[in-house]
């Protein structure tokens, strides 16, 4: 005792030197006492009218300061409060966690005081990301923040190697190994992995969506998500690829673009071991195993294996166009559609074949090309055997079996099996008389 006093005592004149020196004071944030048993940590809190209150806690051993152990599963933590944190999982009580970098707190309140952080006045934020505009109060955050538009991934995750641009994501991911469902339904008791799953979930209760988009309607479960959305009525496309300068409305969408540049396939099918760029190809590929299309729509019972396809398919039914283009004011049923649209405007081509230099709209189309270059037909028709290069020519192939007309001249009725035979026709069955304008169809 005698030591932490002598200890204690030192401490007790550089809180003096601190009073007086108030910039001496900005630079230093705590003062830890060693002793050959152990260390005391001593950390000023808040400097108020010249009064400096101290704030002690005792560590344990310096060697190993994790000293305070859960009794159920024997993890180990550096304070009472993280203990405390832990144990409520375990008891099964609600656990707040940050939305903006997923540390965990007991109560809302607390986690108010803490998220008030990272959502202060702009006015105090002095550092602009030049990419998008948005303002931050240091420049580390800033940091951080670029790390999406460059698309770099610092972050892995020990069990799968799948990379994250930020901690917080990280951590969340790594509840799916764990397999630990700490947001729990108040309703129904329902659990789940992530906070923003479960506001998801109640709104089947409360059937009240907390964002709602101003222009079409649309409900969200966070203000980040309506960000992103209203982005499609005023065409903001803050993230650009710096390989073929296409721009897109978030770094999500911009990210899964970066995948058709790298060929990155990081998505593989447990029955086959096929792999896919996007999780949505994955999941659609997963039914093929189970046969099943979950999702009918109710006006011609046609099925579908992800809930996007039969909400886009229903746009059909309904005559919605929700995506405008800003030129010629043409409207589409989904973005693919609007942006290959814009390229009509700018006449841009973003997906050149280095070999022959043929331009297209879409990865797709140079991939079905680039099989002219090397021979390759993937696809074969299960009667005769014959190969196509792309799905389109083969389904359109498989009508010659079935007799059955896929496309139809919309002048005189006449069916065709295949497309290109439909636009053969058209060319012998248009004559057009320039002086007129007007055109007439032969019989």
């Amino acid at each position: 005792m005698l030591e932490i006093r002598q200890k204690t005592r030192q401490l007790g004149w550089l809180t003096k030197k601190i009073k007086t020196k108030k910039a001496w004071f900005a630079n230093t944030w705590s003062i830890c006492l060693e002793f050959d048993y152990g260390c005391l940590l001593f950390v000023p809190r808040i400097w108020r009218n010249g009064k400096l209150p101290v704030k002690s806690h005792w560590f344990g051993t310096t060697s190993s300061r994790k000293s305070l152990g859960c009794d159920l599963c024997g993890e180990g933590f550096p304070n009472k409060n993280q203990l405390n944190i832990h144990r409520r999982i375990h008891e099964g009580k609600e656990i707040h966690t940050c939305k903006y970098c997923g540390k965990d707190l007991i109560s809302l309140s607390q986690l108010k005081i803490h998220e008030n952080s990272h959502t202060r006045d702009k006015v105090k934020r002095s550092v602009v990301c030049d990419q998008c505009g948005k303002a931050f109060t240091s420049s580390s955050k800033l940091q951080r923040h670029a790390v999406i538009h460059t698309g770099a991934r610092p972050y892995t995750c020990k069990e799968c190697g799948k990379d994250f641009n930020q901690s917080g994501n990280l951590l969340k991911h790594k509840r799916i190994h764990t397999g630990e469902k700490r947001f729990k339904c108040e309703q129904c008791d329902k659990a789940f992995a992530r906070n923003e799953d479960l506001q998801k979930h109640t709104i089947n209760h409360s059937g009240v969506w907390p964002f709602k988009c101003a222009e079409c309607g649309k409900g969200f479960v966070s203000s980040t998500r309506l960000t992103r959305h209203t982005r499609t009525h005023t065409g903001e496309r803050p993230y650009t690829c710096d390989v073929c300068g296409n721009v897109y409305f978030s770094s999500c969408t911009l990210k899964e673009h970066m995948r058709v540049h790298t060929g990155e396939k990081s998505f593989k099918c447990d029955q086959c071991g096929k792999a896919f760029q996007y999780k949505r190809h994955l999941q659609r590929h997963g039914f093929i195993h189970t046969g099943t299309k979950p999702y009918i729509c109710k006006d011609c019972g046609k099925g579908y294996y992800l809930q996007g396809d039969l909400t886009v398919h229903m746009r059909k039914h309904t005559g919605e166009k929700p995506f405008k283009c800003d030129q010629c004011d043409m409207a589409f049923a989904v973005t693919s559609q609007l942006k290959r649209h814009t390229f009509l405007h700018t006449g841009k081509k973003p997906f050149t074949c280095q070999l022959c230099g043929y331009g297209c709209f879409k990865p797709l189309d140079l991939r079905t090309h680039m099989r002219r270059h090397t021979g390759e037909r993937p696809y074969s028709c299960g009667q005769c055997g014959k190969r196509f290069r792309s799905t389109t020519t083969l389904r359109q192939h498989k009508y010659t079996h079935t007799n059955i007309k896929g496309v139809t001249c919309e002048h005189c009725g006449k069916g065709f099996s295949q497309r290109k035979l439909l636009k053969q026709h058209q060319k012998k069955h248009r004559l057009c008389l320039e002086n007129c304008h007007i055109t007439v169809y032969a019989a």
